[in-house]
């Protein structure tokens, strides 16, 4: 008589759980040899939750096997926790259910009851499957309160410092303080991180920072372009960033406070509200400043309904339909990434407003490669002049950059765009893997011609222009700009002999 086959699922959330996967095997294995069956398949879920069905691909793999295969008849799991800790326990015995309507009954080896299907079977299992729910969320609710009193301890928990900060490893008895390099862990167990101030300058970095984006009118894009033209990277190495900067002038240990938790998931196990360890962090910048950045950040994208937005951006797009998502504040218009939050994406923008998204990308495109080949036509015009004026000068045509022996200058074109107040010229902040001394800008006509010059160190686009310039020219431009071809070149020479 052939014995029977059976398939065996093993699963443990932990390394240090006690029923390890030796202990189910042996179970299980123990069982089989007592009743004569044949275990002929193995599915192991190792270090994985049983609250959700998702995070577990062997046990989704043994259901698509028992509907496809028919390998088996019976499927061993050492006890109903192992099977699953589901928060609605009618999911466990559905997905029971289903493998014994595909001919696969399961068997839970170190239980009081059998295999038999009957009332008090069904009985004691739902106890079961409510009870491996309840331990879930019981441990739930017992680690947030020790989080809570780590948090308010003033320790580390979750995230890692931002930019101003670094983690310090401090030992049980608080007598050992070592600062952690980053990707580098605490030393032992017991040990616990908290956040302390980095180096002076970078605490002055921060707070500069700060200072500007509260009492100026530069934006976060305008105070990242001007800190990386000065050099500046953050504490792992990485270009600054508005997204970053965003983060950082919203984070409240600016102020002394850690705060964890905020962020909500759709499968938590319990209601949470956010952890706050009230001054347990050296603080950065003082009540002032922090209202001013926090009143900000608040304004931005409040000044209209959704309605009202929608209503002026498919009346500006109709007007002007090859406006792309970086030009609506020039049209009076909240920026791209509120327009995002607020309405959607920018092909639903265009959609709303009756514009075809394919047709404006496609159009757009040529636009675009219109301007880089005028672009690199620009430059080498300049450097084949310069070269018949005896300098030595070569032209990038990828990074578009003139190449003299000391000195390296980036030629941007700038492109009219319509506004309420006429043509403007927009200046957007541009990164770029080489630095150059000096940005030429070029306000360029609609039929490809320069209408001027403004010849600036990349420091000085950020800190003295304005995003648009318009006519007439501010005066305090006048230091760098050159009406003609002439006073341009005559500007180029100066530069390169000194």
């Amino acid at each position: 008589m052939t014995a029977p086959l059976a398939a065996q699922y093993i699963r443990m959330s932990t390394d240090k759980q006690a029923l390890s996967p030796a202990v189910q095997t042996t179970a299980i294995a123990a069982y089989a040899a007592a009743r004569g069956m044949q275990v002929v398949a193995t599915y192991e879920d190792e270090g994985r939750s049983g609250v959700q069905l998702k995070n577990r691909p062997a046990l989704l793999r043994l259901l698509h096997d028992v509907t496809a295969s028919h390998s088996f008849t019976t499927v061993l799991v050492y006890d109903v926790s192992r099977w699953g800790r589901f928060q609605d326990t009618d999911a466990a015995a559905y997905h029971e259910y289903h493998c014994r309507l595909h001919g696969a009954e399961v068997v839970y080896v170190a239980e009081m009851f059998g295999a038999e299907v009957n009332p008090i079977t069904a009985m004691l299992k739902s106890m079961k499957r409510a009870m491996a729910a309840e331990y879930s969320r019981d441990l739930a609710n017992k680690s947030r309160a020790g989080q809570h009193q780590v948090i308010a301890r003033g320790f580390q928990m979750g995230p890692l410092p931002p930019l101003g900060y670094r983690r310090c490893s401090v030992s049980a008895d608080g007598q050992r303080r070592v600062i952690l390099e980053d990707g580098q862990r605490k030393f032992t167990a017991t040990d616990r991180v908290k956040w302390v101030l980095a180096p002076q300058e970078e605490v002055e970095l921060v707070q500069r920072i700060c200072k500007l984006y509260a009492r100026t009118r530069l934006s976060l894009n305008d105070i990242a372009s001007l800190v990386s033209a000065e050099g500046w990277l953050d504490h792992r190495g990485r270009p600054m960033t508005r997204r970053g900067l965003a983060r950082l002038v919203r984070n409240e240990v600016l102020v002394g406070n850690f705060v964890w938790g905020r962020r909500k998931y759709a499968n938590s196990l319990i209601p949470h509200v956010p952890s706050r360890g009230e001054g347990c962090v050296p603080r950065l910048i003082d009540d002032d400043t922090w209202a001013q950045v926090q009143r900000r950040t608040a304004l931005i994208g409040t000044k209209h309904t959704d309605e009202q937005l929608l209503a002026n951006l498919s009346k500006t797009l109709q007007a002007s339909p090859l406006l792309t998502a970086r030009d609506l504040r020039a049209q009076g218009l909240p920026n791209a990434g509120t327009m995002r939050a607020r309405l959607g994406s920018w092909t639903k923008c265009l959609e709303r407003a009756g514009l075809d998204p394919i047709e404006q990308r496609r159009t757009l495109l040529e636009r675009a490669k219109r301007h880089v080949a005028n672009g690199r036509e620009f430059g080498r015009a300049i450097a084949a002049k310069l070269r018949e004026d005896g300098h030595t000068v070569a032209f990038d045509g990828r990074l578009r950059v003139l190449n003299f022996s000391e000195l390296k200058v980036r030629v941007r074109l700038l492109w009219p765009t319509p506004s309420k107040v006429g043509q403007v010229w927009s200046i957007r902040v541009e990164r770029f893997r080489q630095r150059a001394d000096f940005d030429l800008l070029v306000r360029m006509e609609r039929l490809s011609r320069p209408v001027d010059f403004f010849l600036v160190p990349p420091a000085d686009v950020v800190v003295r222009f304005p995003r648009w310039l318009v006519e007439p020219i501010p005066a305090e431009l006048g230091c760098f700009w050159c009406r003609s071809p002439q006073h341009l070149l005559e500007r180029i020479r100066t530069l390169n002999e000194h």
